[in-house]
């Protein structure tokens, strides 16, 4: 395979800001025969970005939200839950990375021809609770500030080349608390979940939660647990789990994302009255717990988002390089002045 040079993909990550290129305006799209409903449906079910079948009860909830938005004429609303942070293991970390700029752009593609089939347009809303992950994943508070920080300056740089009638926002559940009591809650829920853990799930659905804690977990973070040995540590996965389940339980998070106009974008599969979508044009993994990469294929270059140690064994194994490039990103963060390319023959 010829190697790609960095002029290729100087271009290929500019071009990200390029997806709504020509669509400035509201056009009529939708194909005769079809209701504005039957066509956004049709849209935000297709096949090239969703990545499961959906259910009958999701797809009942869809519909009905798309009926009741085109009604009254107000944007199709979407949620995407999302961790509000950036996994430790990144390289970027505090801050994000490509794969948040991957997963951005797949986004407006996927919406686009909503926007330019409905005037009234979309909304894209990533939501996420504020002030919680150090009691959650051990993360640092100001580490999650930075991150936010981040993120909302990548989406303004998005808006400014979007169409006027698609727009991209940060939703932080926690402002939708008074005081003290999303806390009390989430403490709440995870004294429920320390009582039925063994009972709530089974025992592969605990192994996964527990794994996916412990992929998170910090252990020199808001505290310091590097004194902890394997059976404690293992204790404080195990405990991490339980904090994760009583955060994804937040009865304001779960009203806002999908028990109320919002239609409920997710990256894996399982949730229900959801819509199971990548989270760019190669992948599922969740951009926030990932980093960004681009991939050398026969069909040229592709985004990815890969996990930090399988990004590690590449790089073990020579089959990554680093291109410098030069893009509007760079005034976010200094992570966006190089991007790692993946090259499968290690070229």
């Amino acid at each position: 395979m010829k190697p790609v040079t960095n002029t290729q993909v100087e271009t290929f990550v500019r071009h990200q800001l390029d997806v709504a290129s020509g669509s400035d305006s509201y056009r009529e799209r939708i194909p005769s025969g079809l209701s504005t409903v039957e066509y956004c449906f049709a849209q935000l079910t297709r096949s090239a970005f969703r990545r499961t079948r959906i259910d009958d009860d999701s797809a009942q909830d869809v519909r009905r939200k798309l009926e009741e938005a085109t009604r009254v004429q107000r944007p199709i609303a979407l949620s995407i839950p999302f961790g509000g942070y950036k996994n430790y293991r990144a390289a970027s970390f505090p801050g994000p990375d490509w794969a948040e700029i991957f997963n951005m752009n797949y986004l407006i593609r996927y919406v686009l021809p909503l926007a330019q089939s409905y005037e009234p347009g979309v909304t894209i809303q990533y939501t996420y609770s504020s002030g919680v992950m150090d009691l959650v994943s051990n993360i640092p508070a100001s580490a999650t500030v930075t991150y936010m920080e981040q993120f909302r300056s990548l989406l303004s740089i998005f808006t400014t080349c979007l169409p006027p009638n698609l727009r991209m926002t940060a939703v932080d559940i926690s402002t939708h608390y008074p005081a003290t009591e999303l806390l009390a809650e989430l403490r709440h829920n995870y004294e429920d979940n320390r009582t039925g853990w063994g009972v709530k799930f089974s025992a592969g659905e605990r192994e996964r939660r527990i794994a996916s804690a412990r992929r998170n977990l910090m252990r020199v973070g808001a505290v310091d647990l590097s004194s902890l040995n394997e059976s404690e540590w293992d204790a404080h996965c195990v405990d991490a789990a339980m904090w994760c389940e009583a955060l994804d339980s937040l009865t304001l998070r779960r009203r806002f994302n999908k028990y109320s106009e919002n239609i409920q974008l997710v990256f894996v599969r399982g949730p229900g009255l959801s819509v199971h979508i990548g989270s760019c044009d190669t992948s599922a993994h969740h951009f926030w717990s990932g980093c960004g990469a681009i991939e050398l294929s026969a069909g040229g270059l592709r985004q990815r988002i890969l996990s930090a140690e399988k990004l590690s064994g590449y790089r073990q194994e020579r089959l990554v390089r680093e291109a410098q490039v030069r893009t509007v990103f760079s005034t976010v963060s200094e992570t966006f002045d190089q991007v790692t390319v993946l090259t499968p023959d290690g070229k």
